[in-house]
This record gives structure tokens, C-alpha cells and sequence, in this order.
């Protein structure tokens, strides 16, 4: 993972796709967070429909690389979208949920 430079020349978040995905239970995304970084930062699952499936809000993060781990279990199979809601950015990602 690196830091992604917006047009403003900020450095931003970057998380990288789910591990394991296909995943059962639980799964983990890394994130980076830049020096300075203080918002709060939610993590959007929509399902493929484009409903909000989950929000979580996570407060509890620190500079550099992180890691949150996401229990899938309450989720029906099929693939979902998601997303940290951070900035404007759209940059989504794929999760496939198996039993």
C-alpha cells in the first residue's frame, strides 16, 4: 500500500482489498493513515443492489498502517461494495461473502 496524493497535493488514506476474499467469518483491510489524520472515518458496505448494508464508525486508529478486522458472519453470500467515507473520493472495493 502507498499514499495516494489528491489534487491538492494532501496525502490521504489508502486501504487495500479484503483479505481473505473470498472470505467466510472474518476478514481483514489494511489502511494507511497520513501524520495528522483526525476525521472520522466510517467504513460503508453496500450490497449489490447499492444499499447500505453497514456503517462503521472506527475511532480508534493511528498514523501509518492499520488493520480492521470485519466479521462477516451477519451477512447473506453474494458480493458487496465498500468503502471508507473519508473524503469525496469514490473508490470502492469488492468483498465476496461465502458459507
Amino acid at each position: 500500500m502507498k499514499f495516494v496524493v489528491n489534487k491538492h497535493g494532501f496525502r490521504t488514506i489508502s486501504f487495500s482489498q479484503n483479505y481473505p476474499n473470498p472470505c467466510n467469518d472474518i476478514t481483514a483491510i489494511d489502511f494507511n493513515l497520513p501524520a495528522g489524520f483526525n476525521k472520522p472515518l466510517i467504513l460503508i458496505l453496500y450490497d449489490i443492489q447499492g444499499q447500505i448494508m453497514d456503517n462503521l464508525l472506527i475511532t480508534e486508529y493511528s498514523t501509518g498502517k492499520n488493520r480492521l478486522l470485519y466479521n462477516t458472519s451477519q451477512l447473506s453470500p453474494g458480493l458487496y461494495y465498500y468503502k471508507f467515507d473519508y473524503t469525496s473520493l469514490n473508490d470502492f472495493k469488492t468483498m465476496t461473502v461465502i458459507k
